[in-house]
């Protein structure tokens, strides 16, 4: 895990995870402290950084439910490829095509 909803000032369990790798972890951040403002909803929102979902897949079951509790709803930034990331959930991967710069 890399930041808990306290990091931004909300107390109580995740209502939501945010995963991500490399340069899509500040992008994760940003989106914590935005959702965790009361216009937004003061949603609490776990960040986790998985700079190889290898290394994650090999830990525990009990680790891995620790990280991401099951019930909570959680999205993955990639910036890259969706390959992968629906083994974290049926919300991890929804691909959406980027904005012309």
């Amino acid at each position: 895990m890399l930041s808990e909803p306290a990091v931004v000032g909300l107390k109580g369990k995740p209502q939501a995870v945010i995963l991500a790798t490399g340069s899509e972890v500040p992008l994760a951040l940003a989106a914590q402290k935005r959702l965790a403002e009361p216009a937004m909803g003061a949603i609490r929102v776990r960040v986790v950084s998985v700079p190889s979902t290898t290394v994650f897949d090999r830990q525990t079951t009990a680790y891995k439910r620790s990280v991401l509790p099951d019930g909570v709803p959680r999205v993955a930034v990639e910036a890259g490829v969706t390959d992968g990331w629906w083994k974290y959930g049926p919300t991890a991967c929804r691909a959406w095509p980027s904005r012309p710069a």
